[in-house]
C-alpha cells in the first residue's frame, strides 16, 4: 500500500481475522523483507493463544527480537529452507 506509513505509523499490519499483510509499497527490498516476516508473525502468534498470556508490548518485543535471527536463517540456509518446505 503506497503510504502505508505515513497513514498508519507502522511498515506494516496483519490483519489475523482475513489473513492478509498489509506493508507500505515504498520500502526498501531487505525492509519489505523485514516487514513481511514480522506481520507473518504477528500472525502465527495469533494462532497459538499466547496473545492471552502476553501483553501486546510483550509481543511486540519477541516478535522484534526474532525477525532478524529468522532471515538470518532463512539467507544463510538454503538447503534448510529447501528441505523444510519438502522440495
Amino acid at each position: 500500500m503506497p503510504e502505508f506509513s505515513a497513514t498508519t505509523n507502522s511498515m506494516g499490519s496483519c490483519v489475523t481475522d482475513a489473513q492478509i499483510i498489509f506493508i507500505d509499497a515504498g520500502l526498501t527490498d531487505q525492509a519489505e523483507k523485514d516487514t513481511v516476516l514480522h506481520e507473518a508473525l504477528h500472525g502465527a502468534w495469533s494462532q497459538t493463544g499466547l496473545q492471552k498470556e502476553y501483553t501486546e508490548d510483550q509481543q511486540e518485543a519477541v516478535i522484534w527480537a526474532l525477525t532478524p535471527r529468522l532471515l538470518a536463517i532463512i539467507r544463510d540456509n538454503p538447503e534448510l529452507v529447501q528441505w523444510l518446505s519438502g522440495r
